[in-house]
């Protein structure tokens, strides 16, 4: 059941830290380090022994391409894209942290083998 109560009032209120840029860098390097874990789990990508080694090359390469570009777009005085490039930096960072916090892969169950039927 849902209704509107017109004499209700909300008031949110947010902390001054929130504002900050340091705070938004460490929420999209949080966000990052899901990445990884929700890829295998939602079954986008399959776990094996080099899951790791691909999430973590993938997070380290983009974050040293987004985070280069933004320190050029900073001195360029292009402040706004060059904060949003160091938070995308910040996200595939996060994605790196995430693959280095990646439990090894379980090794294979051995497969029994198929005997030939004797008829």
């Amino acid at each position: 059941e849902l209704w509107y109560e017109p004499a209700l009032s909300m008031r949110h209120l947010m902390p001054p830290g929130r504002m900050e840029p340091g705070y938004l860098a460490r929420l999209h390097r949080g966000t990052g380090r899901t990445v990884p874990h929700i890829a295998i789990l939602s079954g986008e990508h399959r776990r094996g022994p080099l899951t790791a080694l691909y999430f973590g090359y993938r997070g380290l390469a983009k974050s040293l391409s987004k985070g280069l570009r933004a320190v050029l777009l900073l001195v360029l005085g292009r402040t706004l894209e060059g904060r949003i490039k160091w938070m995308q930096a910040n996200y595939w960072w996060g994605c790196l942290q995430g693959a280095l916090a990646l439990p090894p892969a379980a090794a294979a169950e051995p497969r029994d083998p198929v005997r030939p039927s004797r008829g």
